[in-house]
């Protein structure tokens, strides 16, 4: 029996993926640019018909460690626990991590949801003295910034007038089109 195509295909881009993750942590690449985390993050996750949510775990000199699926969802949304991320950043001795996550719908905008589960995780993270340096959202087209989406909006929003930051109005990490996620956990999209 032939393997399909596309079968195939994705095999080869996993073998592909474990090679450059075995170069980046063989020369200790340092994942200190948008360009070099957004394009890793593209090759794991464009195309993905469900959400999934990575962490790049980094060591002081932001070199990888290990990149991590923490969580697959739906085609909408994915439940991400705080505590566990905590327990994995430990388990690698992370001292800072870049997350990133897909949006099958092909939006890379940050959804309310999105902001609302980076500030959750990067607090979370704090106590423990590991550093939130990115979280990503990827289409098949782009991988982008929302921490640096969100820094642009903070400053254009100062500049314009004093309003509190959307993402704590929000009240709730729960994904606006599902509310029925586990209140200990935050389901984002």
């Amino acid at each position: 029996m032939a393997v399909q195509p596309v079968y195939a295909e994705d095999r080869a881009i996993h073998r592909a993926l474990r090679i450059i993750e075995t170069r980046f942590k063989r020369h200790s690449v340092v994942l200190d640019s948008v360009v070099i985390a957004g394009d890793f993050l593209r090759l794991l996750l464009a195309g993905k018909e469900r959400e999934e949510f990575w962490a790049l775990w980094l060591d002081s000199r932001h070199a990888l460690i290990e990149s991590e699926l923490l969580a697959r969802g739906t085609v909408n949304s994915t439940a991400v626990y705080p505590r566990e991320v905590v327990k994995s950043a430990l388990r690698h001795n992370a001292v800072a991590v870049i997350f990133g996550h897909n949006h099958p719908s092909g939006d890379p905008e940050p959804s309310l949801a999105d902001e609302c589960l980076t500030d959750t995780l990067r607090d979370a993270l704090a106590l423990v003295n590991i550093q939130l340096v990115d979280h990503f959202v990827v289409t098949p087209h782009e991988a982008r910034s929302a921490t640096t989406v969100r820094r642009a909006d903070a400053r254009h929003s100062r500049i314009r007038t004093k309003i509190p930051k959307r993402a704590k109005e929000a009240g709730s990490v729960l994904s606006p089109r599902s509310h029925t996620g586990s209140q200990r956990g935050n389901n984002h999209e």
